[in-house]
């Protein structure tokens, strides 16, 4: 790449960023001998490169802006007008050889090639100019004429002479002629050069004796006999040069070297060239004296001239062929550059065009073409850039080009369908090009097709999105399974330990043996809906199919449910068909479906609230519809109402318990039979709507006559030891299930504390600045404020209303963040439910006695 000077064209850019043909032009255009200008259609210069500086000599900043007429002689000015109208017609000016001025007043020939310049629209808006100094060849051809004028005149040694090019044979030939016309025993040729210490001369050729005869001897010196020849001043003819003055007068030889080549007489002649420059001397000696007369001086003045002639063309032709050469290996070396420039960007996956500053379309490489699935650059050349990307992307191409043309390398990215509407996603850097003014005159953009990279990219992102979801929905799921089979033991292994420790007091071995049932059943729920869930998603869940009356499964279903829609005295509908024709099922199957979607409603339903069940036809299928008054579901919810393991609400604040696991099983066994299930609710605060779809036609599915059995329970050692005595302590239990507060005060009573209840974090608070308690033992999980929150107010309060009381957290969260939780909340100790009765006495009893040494 040429190094950037202040004289590179005024108007083609420097590198920046992306190499483009631009810029390999712009190199080009720099480093080329001819002069290489563009003007406008009134004959303004726009650009001035540096052999056009050299050519012509005026610079750049002289000359851009000047009329071109600046070095057109007064009698050459006919010529750029012609020039011009034949541009004006789209018509090329080839190899118009002609004379032009410098700016020193002297003239120089050039070869003019004048091409119309195009802008993006078609319109011829100035030419390109073209130059070749042409002077030399002028010259040399005029050299060459007067050469062939005299050629036709001399003898034939002179002809032999001029037809020979090579120098030395034609230099040889010259000195064997001189020697054989002036009757000579030897000659020689010495060539002029020059040194540091004058004049000095080289042998170059030698006739009549070998060249070994001169090889001991040094070059001849600028002495007297020499100094004529070598200065071009004159011919030295002597008969003897023993006998003159001038010789043997210089030391270290006072005359010839011994050993030297006998010479008496003497002829020696200088050999100029056209221009008077000294080239050397022809050198002519013999033994005898008196042998060198006047005709053998014209001769080989005759032959001086002509060898000059030879020599001088012989030189030219060298040189010519060197400039032609160098002509030949430069045209080569823009051949190539331009098809180097071509395939580099044509190698290139990107697509890569230029635009003009409004952001046109002027060039695009081929697999830019491609990539846009275009035929050929042809279908949106001149078109701008920002047409070809969508409405929503246009604008911002738009800018994107603006920044970019006002000097600032901007990037982005977006759509941008192909020709054939192929979406694609395109990475892309616009880049401004400068003029050597700094200007910005044009701009490249690099796109990168990046539409699979996205895909992976969001793909990534999905799944690792969908990872972290599934683990969070795994440990949620974990925490809530946890709190749900706890919380009923809590009470189950409560009781049991009361009920087997002493002896029960009136009505308390009813009471206990109830809470023994209800939780024993509440987990047995839990662990089918496990078990079944389990079963449907390793496929092994069978059908014991028959013909069934829907309506009767939906009544035993309602019966089910009846006591706990009593409880919260909500009002139960049902609207059964009696026309509705039986299905093919299993009733035991079905009856479930119903069960989950009435105690759902349930659940959600508010006391004094409705719950209706309806079962109709509709075409082919019945249609089972279950409407509540109830909580409602979210719209954002609405969508995930049948993945198990979701819950609308998963915090340890939720009000409702549950595995989520119930509509999701609801959802399978009805696909089961064949049928459907769809959901719908106004939202939150609205109640819901559920309806399950289940075809007439029966349903062919093998029975499953395998039965369910459950686990055996694990007979265990107890602890005889008596249990701890908690006389005279205070104690605050906080939980909003009353079955595990009642529980937990009751053992505690009867261990002899004084106990008091709170059933939400509210009441707790309240209760707490009443009694101020020695022992606090709260739930965590509660609605509305959780223990966490809690713990969080009490140790708000100062110590005399309780905020320093020693609390413990009696949770069914029990994985190792929820233990770190509630001791760095304000907890002293996380007991897990269902608590041993002894474990939670000694516990009690350990850190009252601890806080009492404390503060003793």
């Amino acid at each position: 790449m040429p190094r950037k000077t202040d004289a590179e064209p005024a108007s083609l850019p420097t590198q920046a960023g992306a190499i483009s043909p631009e810029l390999w032009l712009s190199a080009i255009v720099g480093s080329s001998d001819d002069a290489i200008v563009s003007k406008n259609l009134s004959g303004i210069i726009m650009s001035w490169n540096p052999a056009a500086e050299k050519i012509f000599g005026y610079s750049a900043a002289e000359a851009v802006g000047q009329s071109i007429t600046l070095v057109i002689p007064a009698d050459r000015q006919d010529e750029e007008k012609q020039i011009l109208a034949k541009i004006r017609a789209g018509e090329r000016v080839e190899h118009f050889d002609t004379v032009r001025r410098r700016k020193d007043g002297g003239e120089v020939f050039v070869s003019l090639t004048i091409s119309p310049i195009v802008n993006a629209q078609g319109e011829i808006v100035g030419a390109s100019k073209i130059a070749r100094d042409i002077t030399q060849r002028k010259r040399a051809e005029e050299v060459a004429h007067r050469q062939r004028v005299k050629l036709e005149t001399i003898n034939q040694v002179g002809a032999s002479l001029a037809a020979e090019r090579d120098l030395p044979v034609l230099v040889q030939a010259i000195t064997d002629a001189g020697r054989e016309l002036s009757g000579a025993a030897f000659g020689a040729f010495f060539y002029t050069t020059h040194n540091e210490q004058g004049d000095a001369f080289t042998l170059y050729t030698l006739s009549g004796a070998p060249r070994e005869a001169f090889a001991r001897f040094g070059i001849p010196r600028n002495t007297p006999i020499f100094a004529p020849t070598f200065h071009g001043t004159g011919v030295v003819r002597l008969a003897d040069v023993t006998k003159d003055p001038r010789y043997g007068q210089l030391p270290p030889h006072y005359g010839m070297p011994k050993g030297h080549l006998p010479v008496r007489s003497y002829l020696a002649v200088p050999v100029s060239s056209r221009t008077g420059e000294v080239i050397g001397g022809l050198f002519f000696g013999h033994p005898e004296p008196g042998i060198f007369e006047e005709d053998a001086e014209t001769a080989v003045l005759a032959l001086a001239a002509q060898a000059g002639v030879a020599i001088e063309n012989a030189r030219l032709y060298e040189a010519l062929e060197r400039e032609l050469e160098q002509q030949r290996l430069m045209e080569r070396a823009l051949r190539e550059s331009e098809a180097l420039s071509t395939s580099v960007l044509n190698s290139s996956a990107d697509c890569i065009v230029v635009l003009d500053l409004d952001g046109c379309l002027l060039s695009m490489n081929l697999p830019g073409v491609a990539a846009f699935d275009l035929e050929s650059f042809d279908q949106v050349k001149g078109k701008p850039w920002p047409e070809l990307w969508g409405e929503d992307m246009r604008n911002n191409v738009v800018q994107a080009v603006s920044r970019a043309a006002s000097g600032a390398a901007t990037r982005f990215n977006g759509p941008c369908p192909t020709a054939k509407g192929v979406a694609k996603w395109w990475d892309v850097i616009i880049t401004p090009l400068r003029d050597v003014d700094d200007k910005v005159n044009r701009l490249t953009a690099t796109a990168r097709d990046i539409t699979e990279q996205r895909k992976a990219s969001e793909e990534a992102l999905a799944s690792a999105a969908e990872a972290e979801r599934q683990s969070r929905m795994k440990d949620e799921f974990l925490a809530t399974l946890s709190h749900e089979l706890r919380t009923p033991l809590q009470s189950i292994l409560g009781w049991t330990q009361m009920l087997r420790s002493e002896v029960c007091e009136e009505g308390e071995l009813e009471q206990g043996l109830e809470v023994i049932d209800r939780n024993a059943q509440a987990q047995t729920k839990i662990i089918e809906d496990l078990l079944d869930m389990s079963r449907i998603l390793s496929g092994k869940v069978r059908l014991d199919v028959q013909r069934v009356q829907v309506a009767s499964v939906i009544e035993a279903a309602l019966e089910t449910v009846k006591p706990a829609a009593d409880a919260k005295n909500i009002r139960l509908q049902a609207i059964l068909d009696p026309l509705a024709r039986p299905i093919s099922g299993d009733p035991s199957r079905l009856q479930q479906v119903f069960w989950n979607l009435l105690s759902n409603a349930i659940k959600f339903t508010p006391r004094e609230g409705r719950v209706q069940i309806l079962l109709e036809r509709v075409n082919s299928h019945l249609e089972v519809t279950v409407n509540d008054s109830g909580s409602g579901i979210d719209a954002d919810f609405l969508p995930y109402v049948f993945e198990r393991f979701r819950q609308a609400d998963a915090s340890t604040t939720r009000r409702h318990g549950g595995l989520g696991l119930g509509l999701a099983i609801v959802k399978h066994l009805t696909e089961l039979h064949g049928g459907s299930v769809r959901v719908k609710s106004p939202g939150s605060g609205r109640g819901s709507t559920f309806v399950v779809c289940l075809p007439l036609a029966p349903l062919l599915v093998e029975p499953d006559d395998s039965s369910r059995r459950h686990p055996d329970a694990v007979n265990g050692e107890r602890s005889t030891a008596a249990p701890p005595r908690l006389d005279g302590i205070s104690i605050l239990v906080v939980d909003d299930e009353e079955d595990a507060r009642f529980l937990i005060a009751k053992l505690l009573a009867k261990a002899g504390a004084q106990v008091r209840n709170a059933g939400s974090a509210q009441e707790a608070i309240e209760e707490l600045k009443r009694i101020s308690p020695d022992i606090l033992i709260s739930d965590i999980g509660m609605p509305g404020a959780d223990g966490y929150s809690l713990i969080r107010s009490v140790r708000a309060l100062p110590a005399e209303l309780g905020g320093r009381v020693p609390a413990i957290a009696l949770s069914a969260y029990t994985r190792t963040e929820d233990r770190i939780r509630s001791i760095s909340e304000g907890f002293q100790i996380h007991l897990a439910k269902p608590a041993d009765a002894m474990e939670l006495l000694a516990v009690v009893q350990s850190l009252f006695n601890a806080t009492r040494n404390v503060r003793e």
